[in-house]
């Protein structure tokens, strides 16, 4: 159930490039971190000093709403490993084939976006020797795993779900068909295990919800799962971690 850290490196990296990116926490697909911000800068420094910087702030102009940000983050997809996103060197998305990414369906959508997705991307690669000098993640904790099947009973999604721990995410989470990705709960900074496995309870329900009733937008779609989500909680006895982990929001 739970997903090799090996295979998140990418994704963590795109989500550390945009944990930074603060002017757009208002956004509902924002993942800005202050916190995460401030764990990086014990090690790396004030985030003004380096590239990341101007970065975060061209970002924060070039994706003003909320569907241009959710539109970039398919990026977090296309390499599993730093390794191999260090091998294209200083190519462009547009320069990328198909056989130099690991989701040929992201490169696609990215390309789409033109020069937004360009920038996004340059800005990945210039951060990547910093992000190098960050300590590995620890592995997933296997107590999430039992904690996830316990709450199968109140998000039937999750046992059809892999599940994989992203420090960069912080308190945040992502859903990728029937890969859930959430905090990391194990790491220096970190969001608590109960607050992991409600979040990844949460995007199995957005998932259930949005397969039953397809014509709903997104906004209506994650209402109507946390919702049903906190109906189901009450039936299992699981009111107050429910209500804990939408109180952090």
């Amino acid at each position: 159930m739970l997903i090799d850290a090996a295979d998140l490196r990418g994704a963590d990296l795109f989500f550390h490039v945009f944990a930074h990116v603060s002017e757009t926490a208002a956004l509902p697909a924002s993942v800005a971190s202050p916190s995460y911000v401030g764990w990086c800068e014990r090690y790396l420094g004030d985030v003004r000093l380096r590239t990341l910087g101007e970065d975060a702030r061209v970002l924060a102009r070039e994706f003003r709403t909320h569907e241009s940000l959710a539109s970039v983050q398919p990026l977090a997809k296309l390499f599993h490993s730093l390794e191999r996103l260090a091998e294209v060197g200083a190519r462009s998305l547009a320069e990328l084939s198909p056989t130099d990414v690991d989701a040929p369906w992201a490169l696609a959508h990215l390309r789409g976006l033109g020069p937004s997705a360009e920038l996004a991307f340059c800005a990945l690669l210039l951060e990547l020797p910093s992000f190098l000098q960050l300590p590995a993640p620890p592995a997933a904790p296997r107590r999430l795993e039992s904690r996830l099947k316990a709450l199968a009973n109140v998000a039937p999604g999750l046992a059809r779900s892999r599940v994989g721990c992203i420090r960069s995410l912080h308190l945040h989470g992502r859903v990728w068909g029937d890969e859930i990705w959430v905090g990391h709960p194990a790491a220096e900074v970190a969001p608590s295990l109960e607050h992991a496995a409600w979040q990844a309870a949460h995007e199995a329900t957005v998932v259930e919800v949005a397969r039953e009733r397809p014509e709903l937008g997104e906004r209506t779609v994650e209402a109507q799962a946390v919702e049903r989500l906190t109906r189901r909680a009450a039936v299992a006895g699981e009111s107050a971690a429910h209500a804990a982990w939408l109180h952090a929001h």
